[in-house]
């Protein structure tokens, strides 16, 4: 809801007393602040005007009906804007009568009112957003678990029916390396140059299982899957050094943030290996702490290569998975750099 929606049906106050005309101010006992609405009598119920407590204060002696202002503005209506409103409450002594859509008086807006409907449309506005948001953040890390989900089975598949046939496949071919050899030149040197076209199927379905799901992740921790990552990126993108600190425990981490930890580490060296022009990436990983209350896990990339300047948009499909990926754990992402000096992010997930 925009604030230009906020009406003064939301501001009517509470601190209001219907008093009639020929009542005086000494014979109403009311708290300090309250606005007194006027009328002809009780009778006819001609709603008269309203009467603040400055002018009471001024003219104690005085009967309501000489205490309204002449002469005397009609209601606003109840759909009156907020904002056109303000200006008409020049402090706390004034107060705005209120009409309903037949015209008869529903009450009166002060300046406390209003300033209370505002702080209520706020904290409203407040819990919706923070409704909104962790909705979007639990909608976010089931996407992320699905798409791990549909990894893993495209993995497995992998694995276990194109491996296979890739295996069986080379080994046809070694048969038939070894019985041409002498009887079939030519077909030899096919199937050689045949079973280095397998190789190299093979080779590539392992890269992408690497991709699709790390295993060392699933069968030896976060710690084995980090350093081999590193490693297997240090040796395919030489000379740019590659340096991997791991401190505290990462033993007892939940395997959506282990996942969670390994892609984001995985995306920021393909940025670095693409755009960076790096010499050196360092990546530190520091485990919970057993004595925090709030237990979180820091992690800390950065490279030396061209850097940016100005702040990053995030527009990239690279950054944006990665902030999108440590919102959905809760966390928080800095990314910051400048021109010559590289790129530094920094992430905090809380440990489940």
């Amino acid at each position: 809801m925009a604030i230009d929606l906020l009406t003064v049906r939301h501001a009517l106050t509470d601190r209001l007393v219907r008093v009639t005309a020929d009542q005086r101010p000494l014979d109403i006992s009311c708290p300090p602040g309250t606005v007194r609405a006027v009328f002809a009598s009780e009778e006819e119920g001609e709603f008269l005007g309203l009467v603040t407590e400055q002018i009471i204060n001024r003219y104690p002696l005085r009967i309501f009906a000489d205490l309204v202002p002449r002469p005397s503005a009609p209601p606003l209506p109840a759909d009156t804007p907020l904002e056109s409103l303000q200006s008409l409450l020049d402090g706390e002594a004034t107060a705005v009568a209120i009409a309903g859509d037949d015209g008869a008086f529903l009450g009166a807006v002060t300046q406390t009112s209003l300033f209370e409907a505002l702080l209520a449309w706020h904290k409203d506005m407040q819990e919706k957003t923070h409704a909104l948001l962790e909705q979007n953040r639990r909608l976010t890390q089931h996407l992320f678990d699905e798409q791990e989900r549909v990894s893993r089975y495209v993995a497995h598949e992998l694995h276990d029916e194109m491996g296979q046939y890739c295996t069986a496949i080379q080994a046809n071919i070694q048969s038939l390396i070894e019985t041409s050899r002498a009887t079939d030149p030519a077909i030899h040197q096919r199937c050689l140059a045949t079973l280095k076209l397998c190789d190299h199927v093979h080779g590539t379905m392992q890269s992408m299982l690497r991709r699709l799901r790390p295993a060392l992740l699933d069968e030896m921790g976060l710690e084995y899957a980090l350093r081999e990552l590193a490693d297997t990126w240090s040796a395919a993108h030489a000379p740019i050094a590659c340096r991997l600190e791991l401190e505290g425990r990462l033993d007892h981490l939940s395997a959506s943030l282990n996942i969670a930890l390994y892609r984001i580490v995985q995306e920021c060296l393909t940025n670095v290996a693409r755009h960076a022009h790096a010499t050196c990436v360092s990546i530190r990983l520091r485990g919970p702490r057993e004595e925090a209350q709030a237990p979180v896990i820091q992690l800390e990339i950065h490279d030396d290569g061209k850097g940016f300047s100005g702040v990053p948009t995030g527009k990239g499909l690279g950054l944006m998975g990665i902030r999108e990926r440590v919102f959905g754990l809760g966390g928080e992402v800095t990314i910051h750099g400048n021109p010559g000096e590289g790129v530094c992010i920094m992430i905090e997930m809380p440990v489940d």
